[in-house]
C-alpha cells in the first residue's frame, strides 16, 4: 500500500487521524505547504507568503496547488516524487478533488472520504472555528467551499465515520 489519502469536510477529524497515524503508526506523512499562519504542533505543515508560494508554484518547487478559504496549499516536488515512486505507508490530508486525482495517480492507495453527522460536525467546528476562523467572511467561504466538496462524496468506496471507530476503520483498510 502507497497512500492513505484521507478527505472529508473541515473539522471532520483529517489532520487528527494523519497525525496519530504518524506519530503511533509509523505512517509518513508529504508536507504541505500553505499560505495560512502555521500552528505550533503542525510539524509537517511549511509556511510560504503568497508571493514565495506562486514562484515556487511557477518554479515547479511545489505542486497541485489548491485554494482553499483565502489560502493556497500545495506539496513539495520531492515529497510528491517519492509518494509517487517510494512503497511505504503514508497518510495523506487532502481536499477531495485532489484525492481522487492522487488515487488515479497511485494504483496502489487508498481514498478515504471521512464523515460526521451535521450537528457532531458543528460541535467540532465550533471550538476550531473560534481559534481559526475568526473572519466570518473566511468562515463562510470556508464552509461554501465545504459544500461544493460534498459533491465528490459518492466518488469514494471507503465511507467511515469519524469517532472512535475511526483508527481501528483506517488500520484495517491498510491491513
Amino acid at each position: 500500500m502507497r497512500a492513505l489519502l484521507i478527505t472529508g469536510p473541515t473539522g471532520v477529524g483529517k489532520s487528527t487521524a494523519q497525525e496519530i497515524l504518524r506519530r503511533e503508526h509509523g505512517f509518513w506523512v508529504p508536507r504541505t505547504c500553505t499560505t495560512r499562519p502555521v500552528e505550533v504542533h503542525e510539524t509537517d505543515v511549511v509556511h510560504f507568503d503568497e508571493s514565495d508560494f506562486l514562484a515556487a508554484v511557477r518554479g515547479r518547487e511545489v505542486l497541485l496547488p489548491a485554494a482553499f478559504g483565502s489560502n493556497w496549499y500545495g506539496w513539495f516536488t520531492a515529497d510528491l516524487q517519492l509518494l509517487l515512486t517510494q512503497p511505504g505507508r503514508a497518510a495523506v490530508n487532502v481536499r477531495p478533488y485532489t484525492a481522487l486525482v492522487l488515487h488515479a495517480l497511485l494504483p496502489d492507495s487508498i481514498a478515504v472520504w471521512l464523515t460526521l453527522d451535521d450537528d457532531a460536525l458543528a460541535e467540532r467546528r465550533g471550538a476550531r472555528g473560534q481559534e481559526r476562523d475568526v473572519d466570518a467572511v473566511l468562515r463562510e467561504r470556508r464552509h461554501a467551499q465545504d459544500l461544493e466538496d460534498n459533491v465528490y462524496q459518492p466518488c469514494f468506496a471507503h465511507v467511515i465515520r469519524a469517532d472512535d471507530s475511526l483508527l481501528p476503520a483506517l488500520l484495517e483498510l491498510v491491513a
